[in-house]
């Protein structure tokens, strides 16, 4: 208990036999306590550095022990000090994130009020770096699902660095994700450590047979980013934000996947194609009750307080359901429900 003051097990067993026996020597030490000379010096060096030895007068070249009463309760009010002063600082701390999320959420609300000047749907974002900045942007905001068609230009070392962090952190808090990579997944090694790396946090992932003819990103099934020219984010990037355009991206994803192979070596093999695992059996009663909450447009977190389980497990049930429906999207996964009677 006394480690708090620095006092470890053999310098308080020190401390005690210079205390109790004030005639003891080091060699006397080394032999009672069965440690070796050096641990003994070290302790008793601290012990110095404490004030809890200091030389003796009377005794020259010889060490007294100091009482406990007066040292002790010295060091355990600066222990008790200190304490409260980072017991101040983090409350000071406390206060500092509250007030910065109160300007983050104000600085959000005004960039989107900005943005949607006007009621504009779409947006034209100019040059890679405001695209690299606004993918990660979108993938860091994501709440249930991302879809995403890669080219070479987005699996690039340079976009991989600053977009990796937050695809893996998105699939950490349950984002189901999916995206079709390009060809020279197959050959360029960096390009397969990086989807490896995705695959192994739980992305759904498949490679093309051709390059893609349109780089796009659909976040929640209404954010979609989408390169103005295939394959080169320099030219700039539209952010379309309605639900109709982005789930006609999903649709061709959808039939892309198709298409597409899992990544070879990986988890991605023991993934279920569409076509090719979907089963007529009926859904579980918390299933059929996620459905129907789905349906009327209510959200994971609302569907998981009503369920009485974790957002997570709300975004699992989702993702077993889709597999079961051999379906790509919530959308898809809705309409493939109603048609098996299961609405």
């Amino acid at each position: 208990m006394l480690d708090i003051l620095g006092l470890d097990e053999v310098t308080y067993a020190v401390y005690r036999k210079w205390l109790f026996d004030p005639s003891t020597t080091p060699e006397d030490i080394v032999e009672t306590l069965g440690q070796p000379a050096a641990a003994i010096r070290r302790a008793t060096d601290r012990l110095v550095g404490m004030a809890l030895l200091i030389p003796s007068r009377d005794r020259p070249g010889r060490l007294l022990a100091v009482p406990p009463d007066g040292v002790l309760d010295q060091l355990l009010a600066q222990q008790h000090d200190q304490l409260l002063r980072r017991h101040e600082q983090l409350l000071r701390r406390h206060e500092q994130i509250a007030l910065a999320r109160v300007q983050v959420s104000a600085l959000v609300s005004d960039y989107t009020r900005d943005r949607q000047t006007g009621g504009a749907d779409i947006d034209r974002l100019e040059g890679a770096d405001a695209v690299r900045a606004q993918l990660v942007g979108l993938i860091s905001r994501a709440e249930r699902d991302i879809v995403s068609l890669r080219s070479d230009a987005l699996v690039a070392p340079e976009t991989v660095k600053e977009i990796q962090p937050a695809e893996q952190r998105a699939l950490q808090r349950g984002v189901a994700m999916r995206g079709i990579f390009p060809p020279t997944t197959r050959t360029d090694d960096g390009v397969a450590a990086y989807a490896r790396d995705l695959v192994g946090h739980g992305f759904d992932l498949r490679i093309g047979d051709e390059h893609p003819l349109i780089d796009v990103t659909v976040v929640d099934e209404w954010l979609c980013l989408i390169l103005v020219t295939a394959g080169s984010p320099d030219d700039g990037a539209l952010l379309v934000r309605t639900q109709t355009l982005s789930q006609l991206a999903v649709a061709l994803a959808d039939q892309m996947w198709q298409d597409a192979t899992p990544l070879p070596g990986s988890e991605g093999d023991l993934l279920v194609g569409p076509g090719s695992a979907g089963s007529d059996a009926d859904p579980t009663g918390p299933e059929r009750e996620l459905l129907r909450l789905l349906s009327l447009g209510a959200k994971d977190e609302a569907a998981a307080r009503h369920l009485g389980v974790s957002v997570r497990t709300v975004r699992r049930m989702i993702a077993d359901l889709m597999r079961e429906l051999d379906a790509r999207s919530r959308f898809q996964a809705g309409v493939v429900a109603s048609q098996r009677g299961w609405l």
